[in-house]
């Protein structure tokens, strides 16, 4: 996601505020934008090489990387801990 403020394009931080998951940017830590999702069954992907898709449906060897290396908090790293449990 690109941040209008450091126009650095790069895997945002994602946190959940509310309903939504709100991104905010690695580099300057400004807000982007907020993400609104459904139930959790309906989670779609919003960055990265598999933006826009299922969780469900994403390989789990990707998912551990995000999750080991990416800074997610909240529900978005919960779904996929719960996700990678799924493949165990």
């Amino acid at each position: 996601m690109l941040c209008l403020n450091c126009k650095t394009d790069s895997l945002p931080v994602l946190s959940r505020n509310g309903p939504h998951i709100m991104a905010t940017c690695s580099e300057c830590g400004r807000y982007i934008k907020f993400l609104a999702q459904k139930k959790d069954g309906d989670f779609v992907m919003p960055f990265g090489k598999h933006k826009g898709k299922k969780l469900e449906d994403i390989d789990a060897g990707y998912l551990q990387i995000l999750h080991d290396h990416v800074r997610i908090s909240g529900r978005i790293k919960g779904l996929i801990e719960e996700r990678l449990k799924k493949d165990i």
